[in-house]
């Protein structure tokens, strides 16, 4: 997106092409970050219900799993994941409406063509995620697990797009455009209030393991990401991040990923790090498919003794396609378990931004 490139033909379809290059840039900035638009689970409404296709009971005998933001273009990646795995997972996949519950069962009917039985192994609930009653009812009992895949998500202000309009046109440098927050799904609502309830209907469930999908970039209180819609969203996915880490008793993951790409998973070498150390090692190093970032949250499910207590980045780089899918078909599982090892530290959460919140007064 946003690639530059010549338009041909009369004024009106040069005019078109400029409007769909300067929104695609303006959307896929955002987007190639926070990765849970077309679809993603911000917010939800209505009561928590399974679907009345839904029959995980009798389809999966092994452990209960929660997805929540499973309509979302990661979340749903992490259910077809897991509904596959031999582990034979009851996967209950929590989204905001019938309409997310609709395409979600869309999908997992088309990626599981080859193993039909297996979608009845994913239950959909709907649930306002920031409803505490709702979510606490979305969890079947003995659940093992919770997926956390939700985020806010900002919608693009179409006035701040004329502006960038003009000066493509006149050959200038474009302004950036301005992001907005729908009505109760700001970064405060959605990615921390929402997080902390999820977090604590959880272990009312007595649900033993949380893996929490967030963001890279939060060490920086200036973090362009920040200012979309001045949500300071990374600051509030943080405090959430801290707010689980905190919690006695519980196996918690943090996965902060990089840039989300839309290509094939398992064709690129996967990289980690700590503290946004791999920011720094330019744009070829900084994103991850999606497909990726969902192997790596399954496997924080399946390898629980490794990925417990661990709060990491997660990125990748180009690499020889066969060398990659070569190892990962030899290692399997181990692939991931070797992935962290190589990693002593975890992410700290004293710097700045998190000092800040002392000083402002600001509890968990």
């Amino acid at each position: 997106a946003g690639v530059e490139g010549k338009a041909e033909g009369d004024s009106a379809r040069g005019t078109r092409w400029k409007m769909g290059d300067a929104l695609g840039f303006a959307v896929s900035a955002v987007a190639a970050w926070f990765g849970y638009g077309g679809g993603g689970d911000a917010s939800g409404r209505g009561v928590a219900r399974l679907s009345a296709s839904a029959s995980a009971a009798d389809v999966a005998t092994g452990p209960n799993v929660v997805v929540t933001g499973a309509g979302g273009r990661t979340g749903r990646l992490i259910v077809e994941r897991l509904v596959r795995r031999p582990e034979n997972f009851r996967v209950t996949s929590v989204v905001r409406d019938a309409r997310s519950r609709a395409a979600l069962s869309k999908f997992l009917e088309n990626e599981l063509r080859d193993a039909p039985e297996r979608v009845a192994a994913a239950s959909i609930v709907e649930a306002d995620i920031r409803n505490r009653a709702e979510m606490e009812r979305a969890f079947p009992p003995d659940t093992q697990a919770l997926v956390i895949a939700t985020s806010a998500v900002p919608q693009i202000k179409y006035l701040s797009l004329l502006p960038v309009f003009l000066a493509k046109a006149l050959g200038r440098t474009p302004p950036r455009p301005k992001f907005t927050f729908k009505l109760g799904q700001t970064p405060r609502e959605v990615d921390y209030d929402a997080q902390l309830i999820q977090i604590d209907a959880a272990r009312a469930a007595g649900c033993r393991q949380i893996v929490l999908l967030g963001s890279m970039g939060g060490t920086d209180a200036n973090n362009f990401l920040n200012t979309i819609g001045d949500g300071d969203i990374l600051r509030w996915k943080r405090r959430a991040e801290r707010y689980l880490l905190a919690q006695e008793g519980l196996a918690a993951t943090v996965v902060h990923a990089g840039g989300l790409l839309d290509e094939p998973g398992g064709r690129r070498a996967l990289t980690v790090g700590v503290n946004d150390t791999i920011l720094a090692e330019g744009a070829a190093g900084r994103g991850i498919p999606r497909a990726d970032v969902a192997d790596v949250c399954v496997q924080a499910v399946v390898q629980p003794s490794v990925f417990a207590k661990r709060a990491f980045d997660l990125a990748s780089r180009p690499l020889a396609e066969r060398d990659v899918s070569d190892v990962r078909t030899r290692l399997g599982d181990e692939y991931f378990a070797d992935l962290l090892r190589q990693l002593s530290a975890n992410c700290a959460y004293d710097f700045d931004v998190d000092r800040d919140d002392a000083v402002n007064g600001i509890k968990l």
